[in-house]
């Protein structure tokens, strides 16, 4: 049930590029937060894409984008700052740090220290946010494509290895057991009906499983539903008879075109069922852009989440 996703203190919105990952996102954030939650959104992508959406300037400190949900854009100088704050043992430490070099030149573009930094400011809202400030009820990270968001989703498990016992060592192994916490954070996969995403998504679900993580749910974006079937439009065709045929052929031709995209489309979630467990299926919505198409989905998620029992909804394996 998506009330029981939702009762997580964080999403991770992974998948494919092209799925809807930064729109699923918004449409949660919101549909959570009119629900009642406080709600943070934090956008990995430094370009601050749905900031843009939202018709709010990006920013690393949360920017309410409406009632009861803020959205944080992440950005690579300003994080690891934030994360240098947290485990300098002194500010003389820190101001000495700060001023090298060494940090100038080497730790911003350390291998995967990015990545640590990145993940691990999930783990700072819900762990480390200040005490006066109110918590989050609910973040909600919108990750980056597979392949990256896999790589950073396998930087807290090498750093701790890595570094042993040592701070960052630590920080590192506080961050993986938090992201494999399926009480508190849970993977969720964004999914379309395009072949070659049927078959990321796939791959990605068992990459994820691999290093501890699989994904509590699969969102089926964009689902095609369509009254009738090619049949019945052969059906139609037949009945017309020559004499409006002409006339009417482009709008036969489009149906069917329609009824074997759909056709298609229920083959993808088949395979998807099949293969990674029940999904969360959206409507599509492709007739919406920008700031109506979150609303549109939030509308969708909001009477979702209000069904005690939905064929669209179904409990994700244990």
């Amino acid at each position: 049930m998506l009330n029981e996703l939702l009762k997580r203190r964080v999403l991770m919105i992974l998948g494919k590029g092209g799925v809807g990952r930064t729109t699923i996102s918004a449409a949660l954030g919101l549909a959570a937060s009119r629900g009642g939650a406080r709600v943070c959104v934090i956008e990995y992508d430094n370009r601050a894409p749905l900031a843009a959406v939202l018709g709010i300037e990006p920013s690393y400190e949360p920017v309410e984008a409406a009632p009861g949900m803020s959205l944080i854009a992440l950005e690579g100088a300003r994080t690891l700052s934030e994360y240098l704050h947290i485990v300098m043992p002194s500010p003389a430490i820190l101001r000495t740090v700060l001023s090298s070099r060494l940090y100038s030149y080497f730790v911003p573009a350390a291998p995967g220290l990015r990545e640590l930094i990145m993940i691990g400011k999930l783990y700072h809202e819900i762990e480390r946010r200040p005490a006066d400030l109110p918590p989050w009820d609910l973040v909600i990270f919108d990750g980056p494509a597979s392949g990256q968001a896999l790589d950073l989703l396998r930087m807290p498990l090498t750093a701790d290895q890595i570094f042993g016992g040592s701070i960052v060592g630590r920080e590192a192994r506080n961050v993986a057991n938090f992201l494999r916490d399926r009480s508190r954070c849970a993977a969720v996969q964004v999914a379309t009906g395009d072949p070659l995403t049927v078959s990321e998504t796939i791959e990605f679900y068992g990459a994820l499983a691999d290093i501890g993580m699989r994904p509590a749910a699969v969102i089926f974006n964009r689902k095609l539903t369509m009254p009738f079937g090619r049949a019945a439009i052969d059906r139609l065709a037949r009945s017309i008879g020559d004499g409006n045929g002409a006339q009417r052929a482009p709008l036969i031709r489009r149906a069917r075109r329609l009824a074997d995209a759909a056709a298609r489309n229920d083959r993808a979630r088949k395979t998807l069922r099949d293969q990674c467990g029940p999904l969360i299926e959206v409507e599509d919505q492709s007739a919406a852009r920008g700031r109506a198409l979150i609303e549109v989905l939030a509308a969708e998620f909001a009477q979702l989440m209000s069904q005690p029992e939905s064929q669209t909804i179904e409990r994700p394996r244990a």
